[in-house]
């Protein structure tokens, strides 16, 4: 097993496109120390991340022809001044999080490409561009259902 989770690090350093490499040294530092960690202490296993569902909107030439278009992955958490009170008017009033509960804690853009003759409403599935796994596990899918405008 670490020797999958290396490659697929290796394979995240020799990214083609920037956005899908680890956005700095501290970063593939962190990713190997979590491998590390993972095989010589006693974390739990690591598990899959969740699957993710996202929309895009494309013209009727990128649809037919194909694109190589960002999307951007926000991922969120609980509130650290208000979502552990448990006071509903407290939470309205945050103004950490504007009254959502939960503040963006990573944001990431990812470069996909999406295949030539894609119809209106059609979902993609995209290998590993969802959710990443808890304890170096792997990351999910993402869904991408896409509309064309125009």
């Amino acid at each position: 097993m670490p020797l999958l989770e290396l490659k697929r690090l290796i394979d995240r350093l020799l990214a083609r496109h920037s956005a899908q490499r680890p956005e700095s040294p501290d970063e593939v530092y962190d990713l190997i120390e979590d491998i590390n960690d993972r095989y010589c202490s006693d974390t739990p296993p690591p598990s899959r991340g969740a699957d993710v569902t996202s929309e895009v909107s494309l013209t009727r030439s990128e649809a037919t022809d194909g694109a190589v278009i960002p999307i951007r992955m926000t991922a969120r958490e609980n509130c650290p001044a208000c979502a552990t009170t448990g006071d509903e008017t407290r939470v309205l009033d945050c103004a950490v999080c504007r009254g959502e509960g939960r503040v963006a804690s990573k944001r990431r853009t990812f470069s996909v490409r999406i295949p030539a003759g894609v119809r209106n409403g059609q979902k993609i599935r995209l290998r590993e561009f969802g959710a990443p796994g808890k304890h170096v596990g792997a990351p999910r899918d993402l869904y991408v259902t896409v509309h064309i405008v125009g």
